[in-house]
């Protein structure tokens, strides 16, 4: 019954608890603009998002995206396969664990997990927060389709009234 922003917004929280994390976000992958837009995130010192996080290996998540699969950091001070995000860099942060969210072959986005201290994330930590991306990845799918049988009935009643107002 949540909207998908209040979904997402739960997910970064749970996982931020449950995990623990000091730092996590859910992230949307803007294919055109080959960027990320924070959509939810929980622990973050700033009040601000930033306005857009850069995909490819100027960042964790876009790494992610790249490799479409999890992405691991025990000391993002050390990384050589991406940068960190300004954001990261500004709150401090030395560990990171990222999930790939997408549909298909579509990614949409990426749930991040961030220590202030540098750690080993476990394989239970891995399946933990890719079960979180799970649930958000069938919580979209499920929210497509009901908006495509939304749009399908009110296509069907709008043919229906047409077919009403040629026959009178």
């Amino acid at each position: 019954g949540q909207s998908l922003g209040e979904l997402m917004l739960d997910a970064a929280k749970t996982v931020q608890e449950m995990l623990p994390s000091d730092c996590t976000s859910f992230l949307n992958y803007d294919e055109t603009e080959k960027v990320f837009k924070v959509i939810a995130e929980a622990g973050w010192p700033s009040p601000e998002s930033p306005g857009a996080i850069p995909g490819g290996q100027r960042s964790q998540s876009g790494y992610t995206v790249q490799m479409g699969e999890t992405v691991i950091s025990r000391d993002l001070a050390t990384e050589s396969r991406f940068e960190s995000s300004q954001s990261v860099k500004a709150a401090g942060l030395k560990s990171g664990l990222s999930v790939c969210i997408k549909i298909g072959d579509r990614p949409l986005g990426v749930l991040a997990a961030f220590s202030l201290q540098t750690r080993d994330f476990s394989r239970d930590d891995v399946s933990f927060v890719q079960s979180i991306g799970n649930v958000i990845t069938a919580a979209i799918d499920r929210h497509h389709a009901e908006e495509s049988i939304h749009r399908a009935k009110a296509d069907a009643e709008s043919a229906n009234r047409a077919k009403s107002e040629f026959l009178s």
